[in-house]
C-alpha cells in the first residue's frame, strides 16, 4: 500500500497517509527505499511529497531504533521549482529538524 509522507503547516508536524489513515508525528522514519512525487501543474497549491510502502514507515520510531541510524544530508523541497535536492534514495528521517537521508550504522542488524 503507498504511504506518502509531508509536512502538516496547522499542526507543525509530519504527515503520513496512506488511503485508510493519515498519523501526525513529530518523528517519522522510512527503512527502505523511497522517491518523491510532484504535482508542479496543479491549478492551486502545486506541492511534493515522498512516497513509500506503508511497512516501511514507522511513526514515532523508539530511540532504539534511530540509534541505529546516523544523518547523512537533508532533503530540500523547492517551493517555486516544486523540486527535491534528492528524488529517491534509501531510508529517511522526519524530526523536529527536516528530512534527512540516513544510513544503517553497522553496530547491529536489523
Amino acid at each position: 500500500m503507498k504511504n506518502i509522507v509531508h509536512w502538516c503547516k496547522p499542526k507543525k508536524m509530519w504527515t503520513s497517509h496512506t488511503y485508510l489513515s493519515c498519523a501526525k508525528s513529530p518523528v517519522i522514519l522510512i527503512i527502505g527505499e523511497w522517491f518523491v512525487e510532484t504535482k508542479p501543474d496543479k491549478k492551486s497549491n502545486p506541492r511534493g511529497w515522498i512516497v513509500s510502502q506503508h511497512n516501511q514507515v514507522i511513526v514515532n520510531p523508539s530511540p532504539y531504533i534511530l540509534s541505529k541510524y546516523e544523518k547523512t544530508e537533508r532533503v530540500f523541497f523547492n517551493k517555486e521549482l516544486i523540486q527535491f535536492s534528492h528524488t529517491q534514495g534509501e531510508h529517511l528521517l522526519f524530526d523536529e529538524t527536516g528530512c534527512h537521508l540516513i544510513k544503517h550504522t553497522g553496530s547491529e542488524t536489523q
